[in-house]
């Protein structure tokens, strides 16, 4: 079985998360593989970081706070 040298792990763990991408309109993804299949799906950073505070912070201001860089 061949690493891919692009791929991203935990820090602690090192559970494998998906590999690096850059797409053709230079924006930076993750390409995800799903378990038992060989489907794989592509997530922008920058949508999974949007994901993430409206998902950590559920309130009207997450999206304010997105946008404003302070969401911490």
């Amino acid at each position: 079985m061949q690493r891919k040298t692009n791929m991203i792990y935990t820090p602690n763990c090192h559970i494998p998360i998906g590999e690096a991408i850059k797409n053709p309109d230079g924006t930076l993804a993750i390409r995800i593989k799903r378990n038992s299949s060989n489907q794989y799906d592509e997530i922008s950073l920058d949508n999974l970081y949007q994901s993430a505070v409206m998902k950590a912070i559920p309130s009207t201001n997450a999206e304010t706070r997105i946008k404003q860089g302070l969401a911490e």
